[in-house]
């Protein structure tokens, strides 16, 4: 209650005329204390030049369906590439579905530095939607994009694994086994932990790989496989 108190206390005196450096101390009080209450006077504060990019961050911190909702109106509105791309970060940490679908919407912007962090936070969210929009950005534009869309990609398919929907992760994976570097390593382990028997004989060739960093990417995936299953298979083939 005193929280609370306090916060819209000072959401008022927000909004009034104050010096800057007054308004600043005010937005970063409200970014540890503040909740639901005090997120009309932080919107407000995304149209002020000075403080705008304090006020995302109060909003961020915040967190709830109101502050995004907020961040989201800013988005819309938003005049320049590199806002835009600092208020699709924000929205990174959200998980409803409005914000989900701006993203989405973000990532058929002109500007590359808006699309790379619209597939960014499209990885970090992990809703199923942005699946085939970073499968598509993995396909399209510079090289750097596309490793972006691939980690964002691998991000999607970690998700996937988490919320139970092991056979989506596992195709998932297995497009991203002929990738070079950390990101076959990554699609190995995943394999794993996606996979089941069915993938020994798949992970066991990889064993035998020139690169060491893709033998260890194996074992590890071993590590993930049914203990019995993989047991058996190391003696069978001990013997030849």
């Amino acid at each position: 209650a005193e929280r609370e108190a306090l916060s819209r206390a000072m959401a008022a005196k927000l909004g009034g005329e104050l010096a800057l450096p007054a308004r600043i101390w005010l937005i970063k009080q409200l970014k540890d204390i503040g909740r639901d209450e005090a997120v009309p006077a932080l919107a407000a504060q995304l149209a002020n030049q000075e403080v705008r990019e304090r006020a995302r961050k109060a909003l961020t911190n915040i967190a709830t369906d109101k502050a995004f909702a907020a961040i989201r109106t800013e988005l819309a509105r938003a005049d320049t590439p590199a806002w835009r791309a600092a208020l699709i970060n924000s929205l990174a940490y959200a998980t409803d579905k409005a914000s989900v679908q701006a993203v989405v919407k973000s990532a058929a912007d002109r500007d590359e530095a808006v699309q790379d962090a619209a597939i960014r936070a499209l990885g970090r969210m992990g809703d199923p939607s942005g699946i085939p929009v970073v499968a598509a950005a993995m396909a399209k534009g510079a090289e750097g994009a596309q490793r972006v869309a691939t980690e964002a990609y691998l991000c999607l398919a970690e998700a996937r694994v988490e919320s139970g929907e092991k056979a989506t992760a596992l195709g998932m994976y297995r497009k991203l086994l002929d990738a070079r570097g950390h990101i076959r390593c990554a699609a190995i382990i995943g394999v794993g932990r996606a996979g089941g028997a069915k993938e020994l004989d798949t992970i066991f060739g990889l064993l035998g790989d020139e690169d060491a960093r893709v033998r260890g990417a194996a074992l590890e995936a071993l590590g993930f496989l049914p203990a019995r299953d993989v047991s058996q298979a190391m003696i069978a083939r001990m013997k030849t």
